[in-house]
């Protein structure tokens, strides 16, 4: 699963040995899950200014930069496996047409983020990063 996800940065321009990469990634799996916005297409350039927007406030995390390097591999497969299933689920739910299934997602996805405070269905992914909608 960790080697999909690496692919996943690598195609974003994001690095796979970098766990503030990681969480802006899992960050913008779950801004595209909340805004059904999860196509398959994506702008790395986009995503990119996203990870130079957010990353550096992962990394100056004190939680963050507290954690040990098997501590930092265990968030790497954590928030690996949490994205890739966040696609599966919401492309499966796409491709079975289940609008239910697929509002309760985004819903759960909304509600995960906002605990953690982001309130991703009030911002858009710009060419400068994430910005409140209007």
């Amino acid at each position: 699963m960790a080697a999909q996800f690496d692919e996943l940065l690598r195609y974003n321009q994001m690095d796979p040995t970098d766990l503030a990469d990681a969480l802006t990634a899992y960050t913008v799996v779950m801004w595209l899950i909340v805004n059904d916005q999860l196509d398959g297409q994506s702008d790395p350039a986009r995503l990119k200014a996203v990870s130079e927007q957010i990353g550096p406030q992962f990394r100056a995390s004190p939680e963050l930069r507290s954690l040990s390097p098997e501590q930092r591999a265990a968030e790497y497969e954590r928030v690996a496996a949490m994205s890739l299933y966040g696609i599966a689920a919401y492309t499966a739910f796409e491709q079975e047409g289940d609008r239910s299934a697929k509002a309760e997602l985004e819903a759960a996805a909304q509600e995960s983020m906002q605990r953690v405070g982001w309130d991703l269905a009030a911002l858009d992914i710009t060419h400068p990063g994430f910005e409140p909608r209007r």
